[in-house]
């Protein structure tokens, strides 16, 4: 997914992350937990940081350098600023269009 367990875990909150509820088979318990499905209806909407990075082929220190210019654009979340996300929509008006999808 590209982000840290903190930062995903207030995204679930938020509800900007889709998580599955699920029964734990070994503690019983009901938890949230991430599904395929969940995972591209993320995707779809959110550019992690490391998947732009994969995706154009420049490193992750190149594309938050000033030329860039990145670092204005990424996610905030109520105040809370997510270094490392952007939004899909944020950057294809700002920065550059959204590349074919790999299969």
């Amino acid at each position: 997914m590209g982000l840290k367990p903190t930062q995903v875990t207030q995204l679930v909150a938020s509800g900007h992350i889709r998580a599955t509820k699920i029964a734990n088979p070994k503690r019983r318990t009901v938890q949230s937990y991430i599904t395929e499905s969940d995972l591209r209806d993320f995707q779809s909407v959110f550019a992690p940081l490391r998947h732009l990075s994969l995706e154009t082929g420049w490193s992750w220190q190149k594309l938050l350098s000033p030329a860039f210019g990145l670092q204005e654009w990424r996610f905030s979340n109520g105040g809370v600023e997510h270094k490392n996300l952007f939004m899909w929509s944020t950057l294809e008006l700002h920065f550059v269009c959204r590349w074919p999808k790999r299969e």
